[in-house]
């Protein structure tokens, strides 16, 4: 998995326009496992946003610009 971003690594900014995006927030509960935190992730193939209970939680939802 690639680096892992939290809420306090983006602007209010760069936060809103990732929320309108996706529909998820970066900072909430996993809607999969409802354990782990949603972050964003800057992977082999591109950003996206992953629970961070990674591998246990294979929750993932790509981020379209």
């Amino acid at each position: 998995m690639g680096k892992l971003y939290s809420k306090q690594d983006f602007t209010k900014e760069e936060l809103e326009k990732l929320e309108k995006l996706t529909k998820v927030r970066i900072g909430s509960l996993c809607p999969h496992c409802t354990f782990g935190t949603i972050k964003l992730v800057y992977g082999k193939y591109g950003k996206f946003l992953g629970c961070d209970q990674f591998p246990s939680c294979a929750f993932s939802q790509k981020i379209n610009n």
